[in-house]
């Protein structure tokens, strides 16, 4: 009889153990996602495109874009991010709220006809993913002032940021992701899916 209570016990305290972890996973997992940081929105501009056409803030109305500033002749980090942008591309072939701009810091050197050809090396998709270059004072100041990142010197471009920067349909900067890290393309995706279920809105 006394082993009986005993295995009753023991039975009805595993239940009401094991319900409790159930209670305190399910609220982990089930919980509100915090709403992304808002660090500021980008100030109007007017670029470049590699088809040698205007582009500005107004090309973005209602997108959720992602931005990263290289140039063509970098050695360095340029063609990685370029990759890993490549990739987030082909993700979001289907998504047309989704756009995607690689802004050159060495625009002496990058022609609209130079940023092409470097772009179709990576098979640019223009209609999702544009290149954008323009007067170097212009890229400077977009790039420290609305983007509160380095653009690197004239004599040293390379000295430029390596981060993407993700922004919403109102133009304001919701994340900085390291290019280095290695899993910024699921950062990056994750926070892009929360914009995208907010309630679409523009500022623009």
């Amino acid at each position: 009889m006394k082993f009986l209570k005993n295995k009753i016990f023991i039975g009805a305290t595993a239940l009401i153990l094991t319900t409790f972890f159930i209670i305190i996973w399910s609220g982990k997992n089930f919980a509100p996602s915090q709403p992304l940081p808002v660090f500021g929105a980008i100030k109007p501009f007017s670029l470049v495109s590699q088809d040698n056409k205007p582009f500005s803030l107004s090309n973005l109305k209602g997108k959720i874009w992602v931005v990263d500033f290289i140039f063509t002749s970098c050695h360095g980090p340029c063609p990685l991010m370029t990759r890993q942008m490549k990739q987030l591309q082909e993700h979001y072939v289907n998504s047309p709220d989704v756009h995607f701009l690689s802004i050159s810091i060495d625009p002496q050197t990058d022609t609209p006809q130079v940023l092409k050809r470097y772009a179709q090396k990576f098979s640019a998709n223009f209609s999702k993913w544009t290149f954008l270059t323009g007067d170097l004072k212009t890229i400077s100041l977009l790039a420290r002032n609305s983007f509160k990142l380095s653009s690197g010197t004239p004599e040293n471009p390379s000295l430029h940021t390596t981060k993407f920067v993700l922004l919403d349909r109102s133009g304001q900067i919701r994340g900085y992701y390291d290019s280095q890290d290695s899993l910024l393309l699921e950062k990056i995706k994750a926070d892009i899916q929360k914009l995208q279920k907010q309630k679409p809105h523009s500022d623009l």
